[in-house]
């Protein structure tokens, strides 16, 4: 996020998801008899030798297309006995944007090992598909404990009772929700047995440190389908709106809960595997202070319904009516803000807005979808709006398809197969013109691999700011030239830039792929530092994310850094020096890693912007360039697509500088005093020479 005015928030510990991508490792493949020369071929998997129950890895598979033409398919994973496709399935992603012609690539794809998966040897079998071809290649692996202890006493009434009964009519079963009616009748839904014995709620927290009440356990997100019929004039979702969650459970649930925000929205139904389930709304609580009322949806499942550990499940919300933004402790604006030019995107009476400008950093989602709205908690997401075809509906991922359906509306559909946060998504509708930059290259070298950019304007702009758009537009393929040789290859299948006209926001916001820029009064625009600001952030706060919202630090500093880099080699160095000044200034209070623990203080500009900026340009002075370089690159390989902790970071800093002994222990106490510590730091690179 970058800031054209004040703004605060915050974060903190961890319940994180371990990532890992290791050096390719190529395997023969296993093709199947159907298989023919000159049709693409899986030539080789990396996966981690070690793989824990309940946690999730990046498995990369390599693929070569001899074909003189792009194809389509997907990538299937699965573990297995054997080096056959086996009956486990652990991902997949699908190639929306097809193999090069003549070509190789390398696709990533999130791989779950579900808590249920039995210890021991396996085969990651990953298996590319396209209609009926199929070719593997495979990996042997070790599925190891999750390092978890027992889950506990689940309570002497237990979900059943002691009895197993059915209410007032005799004894009491465990469906107390439903009333009279049991519905398995005067023997209780799981009979004397107890089958049910050991299921009860996930929890109704993500265990953030700031964000208290917000994120949900028991489960794992996988995919969200949100499906969205939007009258821009109204601000409203019309019936038939709604949004599927596919996850897979990590403890017996009885019931679990999502992340929604309705507003003056109503909730229609929620179904469960397609079953009509009960639901109520509870607050949120987020510290120090402030409270989301109807902020969590508890979905009760019937008895029949309740849901096994390492089973996959779909719970879909059907909702409808005027949809709110989100207000942040810190008094901003965030989720779905109405697109108004001038006036206030929370007046509903406003007559100057036309449609949404979708900004969800931290927790907005909420206000317009439900789901676990936690950061580590990333999946894979499909976008389909309906609205006017004056406007432009955006989505998460690459354009699918664009379809008019002959009453005045039409239907853009979107796809991510990149595990994604929630709060990154895009659900933009406003009436804006597409660039004339529709794509980049993603490598910065030859050979090219070239993607999509989803450039738009709004649709009043001036000729004078078309102009100025369109360089910035123009300027993309720069900034990735200059930052590949330093983070390494865009890590997306699309970027781009939504230049909009919200100038009460007062700020841009690195949207996954399709960064958000809010504009000012006389209307949309880009500045460049705060075009390097976003694009740095589609490597480091989204593709390697934050554990917590403690970690806003890492995004904020990367992206600092990636802006002071893009105006010269020496610039960075030269605003270290210039903001290295005044210990007795109030600026050096809070420490960036642990926002004061208020998650008002999120988007304080100098703690959790320059200060870490800063941190980072000291480490590069310490360590070189060289070794600076091998670090950003390190992040990447070994947390893409999965998140990172501040120990994670500070650990890694330390490896990659080589350093022993007292040197080691004073680079370890640099990243104390200017992450964790208040006040100036002493420690600086000068510290360091001999």
């Amino acid at each position: 996020m970058a800031l054209s005015s004040p703004r605060v928030s915050a974060s903190g510990l961890i319940v994180a998801v371990t990532v890992a991508v290791l050096l390719l490792f190529t395997c023969t493949p296993l093709v199947s008899s159907s298989d023919a020369a000159g049709k693409p071929r899986a030539v080789g998997v990396t996966a981690a030798g070690k793989m824990a129950q309940g946690s999730q890895y990046i498995v990369a598979t390599k693929i070569r297309n001899p074909m003189a033409r792009r194809v389509k398919g997907r990538v299937v994973m699965s573990l297995s006995s054997n080096r056959s496709a086996g009956p486990i399935r652990i991902g997949f992603r699908n190639l929306t944007g097809g193999l090069p012609a003549r070509g190789t690539k390398t696709v990533l794809a999130a791989a779950k090992i579900r808590r249920s998966i039995g210890k021991g040897r396996y085969f990651v079998v990953s298996c590319y598909q396209a209609r009926k071809y199929r070719s593997c290649a495979s990996k042997s692996v070790r599925v190891v404990g999750a390092g978890k202890g027992p889950k506990g006493d689940p309570g002497t009434t237990g979900p059943t009772g002691s009895t197993g009964g059915t209410g007032p009519s005799g004894p009491k079963g465990p469906t107390g929700e439903t009333g009279q009616t049991g519905p398995t009748g005067p023997t209780g839904p799981t009979g004397t047995t107890g089958d049910n014995a050991g299921y009860g709620p996930g929890a109704t927290t993500g265990n953030d440190p700031l964000f208290t009440g917000i994120g949900n356990g028991g489960y794992d997100a996988l995919h969200y389908d949100i499906t969205l019929d939007y009258s821009p004039s109204a601000n409203t979702f019309a019936a038939g709106t709604s949004t599927t969650m596919e996850a897979v459970a990590t403890e017996d649930l009885s019931a679990f809960s999502l992340d929604f925000d309705p507003n003056s929205m109503s909730i229609d139904d929620v179904l469960v595997n397609g079953v009509s389930s009960p639901w109520e709304l509870r607050d949120v609580f987020v510290q120090p202070s402030t409270t989301y009322a109807d902020a969590k949806l508890v979905v009760k499942p019937r008895p029949q319904q309740w849901i096994a550990d390492g089973d996959t499940f779909e719970v879909t919300v059907e909702y409808s009516g005027y949809v709110d933004l989100v207000t942040d402790p810190d008094g901003s604006w965030e989720g779905w803000v109405r697109y108004c030019r001038s006036g206030s995107p929370a007046d509903p009476a406003n007559l100057n807005c036309h449609g949404s400008f979708t900004v969800n950093e931290p927790i907005g989602a909420m206000s317009w979808f439900p789901s676990n709205n936690i950061p580590y908690d990333k999946a894979t997401f499909t976008t389909t709006t309906t609205a006017p075809g004056t406007h432009v509906a955006l989505g998460t991922g690459e354009l699918v398809s664009n379809t008019d359906n002959g009453n005045g509306t039409r239907t853009w559909v979107w796809n991510t197969d990149l595990p994604t946060a929630t709060y990154l998504t895009t659900a933009t509708v406003a009436p804006m013109i597409q660039g004339t930059v529709t794509s980049v290259d993603k490598t910065g070298t030859v050979p090219l691999e070239t993607i999509p950019a989803y450039n738009y304007y709004d649709d009043q702009a001036t000729p004078d700011q078309i102009t100025a758009l369109e360089t910035r537009f123009a300027a993309q393929q720069g900034i990735i030239d200059l930052f590949t040789p330093i983070f390494g290859e865009y890590p997306l299948d699309s970027g781009g830039d939504i230049a909009g006209w919200v100038p009460q926001l007062g700020y841009a916001l690195e949207n996954v792929g399709k960064s958000h820029y809010a504009g000012s009064g006389s209307g949309p625009s880009i500045s460049a530092g705060t075009q390097a600001h976003e694009w740095t952030h589609q490597w480091f706060g989204n593709t390697v994310g934050p554990a917590t919202w403690l970690e806003i630090w890492f995004n904020e500093g990367w992206a600092t850094w990636g802006a002071w880099r893009s105006v010269s080699a020496a610039n960075p160095a030269v605003q270290w020096t210039n903001n290295y000044t005044n210990p007795e200034s109030s600026k050096w209070t809070q420490p960036p890693a642990t926002v004061g623990g208020d998650p008002a203080n999120m988007f304080n500009s100098f703690p959790s912007y320059t200060r870490p900026g800063m941190a980072l340009e000291g480490y590069r002075q310490i360590v070189g360039d060289s070794k600076f370089t091998e670090y950003a690159q390190e992040l990447m390989a070994r947390y893409s697509y999965g998140v990172i902790t501040t120990q994670q970071a500070i650990d890694l800093a330390l490896e990659i500088s080589d350093f022993t002994g007292a040197e080691l222990e004073l680079l370890e106490d640099y990243w104390q005093q200017w992450l964790l510590q208040s006040g100036m730091p002493t420690i600086t690179p000068s510290s360091f020479i001999p």
